[in-house]
């Protein structure tokens, strides 16, 4: 996936829309899904010609979690990724005079991702912003949180985020 942007018009036969959000499930054993959502604009509305790049990212057609942005460093020997969800959105604003929409802006654009890594061996897995594929756009916002620690097989949940570059118009 390459080359889509948050709060860009977009016109199709269904009419114009600007998107805010895309969520992206992957987890072992099950299919990916996306889902999409954005609002519908006129045509002919304002538009102050803000919005976010999204990063390019490898969506596989496969049944296990995928690192669909290439961020996590390789994990500790018996430490798998089971589930990686991700939001990249911002806050899609509207102006409207007498209920209708004369301009629409987006604000707030970012990437979190949502993982979980089973542990199946004895060694734990470790996570820094300083390990990350690449730190410098993303950075480690939640943790690795051990959910489970009296099981065999620990579970750690994690969250990464990126803040997107606002573009504007010239």
């Amino acid at each position: 996936m390459s080359g889509l942007t948050l709060g860009q018009p977009i016109t199709g036969a269904a009419g114009t829309f600007a998107y805010g959000s895309i969520n992206i499930t992957t987890a072992a054993g099950q299919p990916p899904s996306i889902e999409v959502t954005g609002e519908q604009v006129p045509s002919d509305t304002s538009h102050t010609d803000c919005y976010y790049d999204v990063p390019t990212a490898t969506l596989e057609v496969c049944h296990h979690a995928q690192d669909v942005f290439n961020v996590l460093p390789s994990l500790a020997s018996g430490c798998y990724l089971t589930a990686a969800n991700y939001t990249i959105g911002g806050d899609l604003t509207k102006a409207t005079k007498d209920g209708v929409v004369k301009a629409f802006d987006i604000a707030n654009g970012q990437v979190t991702m949502e993982i979980t890594i089973q542990q199946t061996g004895s060694t734990k897995p470790s996570l820094t912003t300083a390990g990350l594929v690449d730190s410098t756009n993303w950075t480690v916002t939640g943790p690795l949180t051990c959910v489970n620690a009296d099981s065999q097989l620990p579970t750690w949940n994690a969250t990464i985020s990126r803040v997107l570059t606002h573009h504007t118009g010239s």
